[in-house]
């Protein structure tokens, strides 16, 4: 439940209240900042040559290898891109090049030859110091990438001869190489950024099958993993050999969020060269591999587009182009205006319309934070004495904007989804199995490609460490399907709250959370009993598991509930996954319903009790399955604030 000021749930109780709705549009994609780039610098005759960008504490450094020239361009302002370009050494042996920049330090890495060089810059890019060696080779690199720490350490992540190395500089001293210990077997592409550890993303091609692949990867830095510690390679995306798609030029930045881009070729009769971006949830660990499904960049070069942000603007750059967003969301607060809302939140978001008054032309062109699929933040509360009070209540995504015109009076109509909007409509491109992974990460995998935040900190024992052999997900099935597919397999329940979903398990013993009837008014109740399955089998590989609710069981015919378990490969996997689907009964079975003055922080799965001496006389308890509340104030209609909880078992 959330938290409400004392005067907020004092006035909620109160027998006469003022009722108030915040609704604010905010320029949010699921709780993240929504970049909306806008071109910025464009030069057409610039070559597509190697590059990379960062930004410093002041200025926006961009690198390119120009015919074998490293090449260095610092930016203070738009256009930013019209500046010279200098040349950082006078030779031409050089094919790969990139920057990383901690507040004023800039470290330039580039390869002559076999060997790898930097350029250190302390003045923002201002001057740079002569060229140092930091790692002689046996052949000549395939790609690399720096990172900078704020104390001024550094890692170059390289392939040579198709082998994944990082040489680091730790107290102004470059150190030895290490392999990874997970390899592919060809790297055309490398990016790294420093966010705890080191984040590293390849391209290249997988060493089983030669399918052309993007990986990330995780080099440890004492943050979330071991120092010098390389993590498995995790596939984000990956094509069939068949298909003639191969990926390169990747990019990463750690501001304002984690963000990737890379570039997807196709060779087929209708080739195309596309610059792809996806983001990562900033409240997860890296290694979760939970990035957003690949969205398309308008612009077909080669060599992709370098990512950068600052405090205010993140960047999307190659030599010839560069691309700006603000990182600073808008807002447009709708409360004045609203006359109508009628929002639902159930267990992976719900749905919502709202009117608000549009007799003057307010709304006649709405734009900025009024945008479909941006973020609609809904906080219901009251007017108390200290003003208009309001709890963080949920945000769901502007699915459609429409105008209405009732006779004289006009509206603008706002629709609402929520968790499950982005599920039903996000699909694999290939099937991808998923091996060696447990529930909560498989629903945390899942919910990332649909751009969902998932927290696990209340999940059960089985979700967090039963571990599945192989899942697969494929690219008929929509992810709200391949989602409550593996909940099957667990007593786990998901709500969703403004940017995340939560996997929690609901246990007998759960504390109420809140009395309805005593000083919180009950304006309808409705109190279900009904029949459900008692008696569960599940089907494994070898081994059969049961589990029975003799209490609730009639004798003469129970309702029994059977099914295959493909991936029960033990006695305990199935009689656990049969107990799951016995407590699964009891929470999804109809309890009834309440209907009452919103309670502003009520949510989904929480307990509540709630009085009616014709029915029992102890507390009817039950669990919250789904919220509705309505909110009307339209003129010549009589004004409706109230509350109905859809109640299942506890």
């Amino acid at each position: 439940m959330r938290t409400l000021t004392a005067t907020l749930l004092a006035a909620q109780k109160a027998a006469v209240n003022v009722p108030f709705v915040l609704v604010k549009a905010v320029e949010r994609v699921q709780g993240h900042v929504r970049l909306m780039f806008t071109e910025s610098f464009v030069d057409g005759a610039a070559p597509d040559d190697e590059h990379d960008a960062d930004f410093s504490a002041t200025h926006l450094q961009k690198v390119r290898m120009r015919a074998g020239r490293p090449q260095h361009q610092r930016l203070s302002a738009a256009p930013w891109g019209s500046s010279t370009w200098v040349d950082l050494n006078v030779f031409n042996d050089g094919a790969h090049v990139s920057v990383g920049a901690n507040g004023a330090r800039v470290i330039v890495a580039y390869n002559r030859g076999n060997n790898l060089h930097v350029r250190e810059s302390t003045d923002n890019g201002g001057t740079f110091g002569s060229e140092t060696l930091a790692y002689t080779g046996a052949a000549t690199m395939n790609a690399l990438a720096i990172a900078v720490k704020s104390s001024g350490d550094a890692c170059i992540v390289f392939s040579e001869n198709n082998v994944v190395k990082r040489v680091r500089r730790v107290a102004a001293a470059w150190g030895a190489a290490l392999n990874s210990t997970s390899q592919p077997a060809t790297c055309n592409g490398i990016a790294v950024v420093v966010s705890g550890d080191f984040h590293v993303v390849l391209t290249g091609t997988e060493p089983t099958t030669l399918y052309p692949t993007v990986w990330t990867q995780t080099l440890g830095d004492g943050f979330a993993v071991a120092v010098d510690t390389w993590t498995a390679l995790a596939i984000y995306e990956q094509a069939d050999v068949e298909s003639t798609i191969t990926f390169q030029a990747p990019h990463l930045t750690a501001v304002p969020s984690e963000r990737m881009a890379y570039v997807e070729k196709h060779a087929g009769s209708v080739s195309y060269t596309r610059v792809m971006t996806t983001r990562f949830p900033p409240v997860l660990s890296f290694a979760a591999n939970a990035w957003h499904d690949p969205q398309p960049v308008d612009d077909t070069a080669a060599q992709g587009l370098a990512l950068a942000a600052s405090a205010t603007l993140a960047y999307l750059a190659r030599p010839g182009r560069t691309l700006t967003a603000p990182v600073t969301p808008a807002e447009r607060d709708l409360s004045a205006d609203l006359v109508y809302a009628d929002w639902r939140e159930d267990g992976l978001g719900g749905s919502g319309r709202f009117l608000v008054q549009n007799d003057g032309g307010a709304y006649a062109d709405p734009a900025g934070a009024l945008t479909e699929g941006d973020d609609l933040e809904i906080s219901p509360g009251y007017v108390t004495t200290a003003g208009n009070d309001v709890s963080a209540g949920p945000a769901q995504t502007i699915v459609a904007i429409n105008h209405v015109r009732d006779g004289r009076v006009s509206f603008l109509e706002i629709r609402t989804g929520g968790a499950d909007h982005w599920l039903e409509r996000s699909r694999h491109r290939r099937t991808q199995v998923l091996s060696g992974k447990t529930p909560a990460q498989l629903v945390r995998f899942l919910a990332g490609r649909a751009g969902l935040d998932l927290s696990d900190a209340g999940a059960s024992s089985r979700a967090l460490n039963y571990s599945i052999s192989a899942w697969a997900v494929h690219p008929d099935q929509a992810r709200t399907v391949a989602v409550r597919e593996v909940l099957d397999l667990v007593a786990d329940l998901t709500f969703w709250r403004s940017g995340s979903v939560f996997l929690t398990e609901p246990v007998v013993g759960d504390a109420v959370d809140y009395t309805f009837g005593v000083d919180h008014a009950v304006y309808r109740a409705r109190t279900v009993s009904e029949l459900r399955a008692s008696m569960m089998e599940v089907i494994g590989v070898g081994h059969v598991g049961q589990s029975f609710d003799f209490a609730e069981q009639l004798h003469d015919r129970p309702i029994m509930d059977r099914r295959r378990d493909p991936h029960g490969a033990a006695a305990s996997d199935v009689i656990d996954h049969a107990a799951a689907r016995q407590r699964k009964a009891v929470l999804g079975r109809d309890a009834g319903e309440l209907v009452v003055p919103p309670h502003c922080g009520i949510e989904v799965l929480d307990v509540v009790e709630y009085a009616d001496a014709l029915v029992s006389a102890a507390n009817l308890r039950a669990r919250v399955k789904g919220v509705r509340t309505l909110f009307d104030r339209r003129p010549g209609r009589a004004p409706v604030y109230q509350q109905t909880l859809s109640l299942g078992g506890v």
